[in-house]
């Protein structure tokens, strides 16, 4: 389709049926891409015995996680740090953070969360290990998976 600009240019522009056209293109490439990937979360999960420091195995074979959230709530008031692995040896992957006291149904809990706006990836038999400087009653981790074999699709 062609249209007269005031000042004597012309434009070409898509059709109604060529701009459906490429609109379906796009669509299956984006569907195409999701495939196989979905959210994953566990918890809240209790910790027997509770402990200062959860193992969470990561992925199932040929999958890989982009970790997103990752909670717990603590025996009393302390701080949380997130490993990959299976040792607090390392470096965090995020900055430890403090939990937040709140009050409901007359049981104090102490939550603390990380969200992970960055792409922490965690590979099939990788772990991570949830820290903290009080025991853990219980925990939460959310992440997107995928299949292994796209991440250069899922992380690009």
């Amino acid at each position: 389709m062609k249209f007269l600009i005031e000042a004597g240019s012309a434009i070409e522009t898509l059709t109604p049926a060529e701009l459906r056209s490429e609109i379906a293109k796009a669509q299956a490439v984006w569907e195409a891409r999701a495939i196989g990937v979905k959210w994953t979360e566990q918890g809240p999960l209790p910790v027997q015995p509770a402990g200062p420091s959860q193992q969470v195995n990561g992925p199932a074979t040929g999958f890989a996680w982009k970790l997103r959230v990752a909670s717990v709530n603590l025996a009393a008031a302390g701080t949380l740090a997130v490993f990959k692995g299976e040792s607090p040896a390392g470096r965090p992957i995020a900055n430890p953070v403090a939990s937040t006291a709140f009050a409901f149904g007359g049981v104090t809990y102490n939550i603390a969360s990380l969200f992970f706006p960055d792409d922490i990836v965690i590979q099939s038999g990788q772990q991570i290990l949830l820290a903290a400087t009080q025991n853990i009653s219980t925990y939460y981790y959310g992440a997107v998976q995928f299949p292994a074999q796209k991440a250069g699709e899922i992380l690009s």
